[in-house]
């Protein structure tokens, strides 16, 4: 194997495990999240997630020391609305290489809540993803908990879109189904079938048939008068476009 070759294979399997390391860093997340919902009012809940034993990683707390710093989002619609997010347990104050200045974090146990307020009728249900920050020393990570939680005396979803001024039993206008009522199946390819038939006898598809069958059947090498290789159903088609030709006058090329 010459040099470059062997350069060459170097190369591509160091970029090869570089991209798998930097795909298994993207995809790192912690196991053993919980969530649990609370009612504390009509419409109102708190939100808590727990993290029980996390020895490995340091989690960021939502709340930081530096004003209007949230190191935790929840993915949700306009039809709740999110409240402050509130550091529970003991976080612990360090100096983060990863944001250059001090952070809370906890270590080991990690608990806190946010608050949920649903203007309109909550769910009975709520799913989502809750996106957190972990890390250690200059190490940060990105990691997302999905979670379903119950709500008490939330309403079950019955989704079903009502227009009042649409009747679907009485359309506006015709929408070509009244042919169809009373019939069965059988009439209705029954029709079908004639129609087949029908079309076949028009100018445009019968001449082709005898031609298609002569092509497929191979007729034999002998040579026959111009007259014998006539085909009858041609000739018998000629009045067919004369026909034509003569009642629809605007399809013919106006020649100079």
């Amino acid at each position: 194997m010459s040099t470059n070759t062997r350069l060459f294979v170097f190369t591509l399997l160091l970029s090869l495990f570089s991209l798998a390391a930097f795909s298994q860093d993207e995809t790192k997340k912690l196991e053993g999240w919980t969530a649990a919902a609370i009612k504390t009012g009509e419409g109102t809940y708190t939100l808590r997630f727990q993290l029980p034993d996390n020895a490995k990683w340091q989690v960021f707390a939502p709340v930081q020391p530096q004003p209007d710093m949230e190191l935790a989002l929840l993915e949700t619609d306009s039809s709740v609305v999110v409240g402050k997010w509130v550091n529970e347990g003991t976080p612990v104050k360090v100096q983060s290489a990863a944001l250059g200045s001090e952070a809370l974090v906890y270590e080991g146990s990690t608990v806190f809540s946010t608050t949920l307020q649903f203007p309109e009728a909550a769910p009975n249900k709520l799913s989502s993803n809750l996106s957190y920050y972990f890390g250690k020393g200059d190490e940060f990570y990105n990691g997302v908990f999905s979670f379903s939680v119950e709500l008490e005396g939330g309403v079950a979803s019955k989704l079903r879109i009502h227009i009042p001024t649409i009747d679907i039993n009485n359309p506006v206008a015709d929408c070509g189904d009244s042919i169809s009522k009373g019939q069965s199946y059988w009439q209705i390819f029954l029709l079908g079938f004639l129609g087949g038939l029908i079309a076949l006898l028009t100018p445009c598809v019968f001449p082709m048939i005898p031609l298609t069958v002569s092509f497929f059947t191979k007729k034999n090498g002998e040579k026959k008068p111009w007259c014998g290789k006539c085909d009858p159903v041609w000739i018998f088609h000629l009045p067919h476009f004369c026909f034509a030709d003569s009642a629809f006058p605007h399809c013919r090329r106006n020649k100079p």
